[in-house]
């Protein structure tokens, strides 16, 4: 279905953000791998880095992955778009959910909580807008 005007302003900024997403995703994991002064700011464990470590793989297929198949799908006007959108939203609540439990339980720093919820709630707005263009 072709959108104009807003709707094609709207399509072009979730794009754009669910890209930048990705790349920020990874660029996170390259800063964490160089500089132990960031590190420091996230890490789950300081004595065991291992913790932070097994968020890795769920970050490059879920967080940086999702985000940029629901960017390039969104892109391209793929009915799959919203689905993708909303796996992704729902792997980063449960990300975030569990950053806030080692923050609770554990007295982690709180560093990666803000970023965390703010991708959660914009991908889960994407999804949400995504599927109410899709039935309207």
């Amino acid at each position: 279905m072709e959108h104009g005007g807003s709707d094609a302003s709207w399509h072009r900024w979730a794009t754009t953000y669910l890209v930048i997403q990705a790349v920020l995703g990874v660029a996170w994991w390259i800063v964490l791998a160089s500089s132990s002064t960031v590190r420091s700011w996230f890490e789950l464990l300081p004595h065991r880095t291992s913790a932070l470590d097994s968020f890795v793989l769920a970050d490059l297929a879920v967080f940086i992955g999702g985000s940029m198949t629901s960017g390039w799908l969104l892109w391209r006007r793929s009915r799959w778009a919203s689905l993708v959108a909303a796996c992704t939203a729902g792997g980063l609540a449960y990300a975030t959910l569990c950053l806030v439990a080692w923050v609770v339980f554990e007295g982690s720093p709180m560093a990666g909580v803000v970023p965390m919820m703010m991708a959660t709630v914009v991908t889960g707005w994407i999804a949400i807008r995504l599927r109410a263009d899709e039935t309207s």
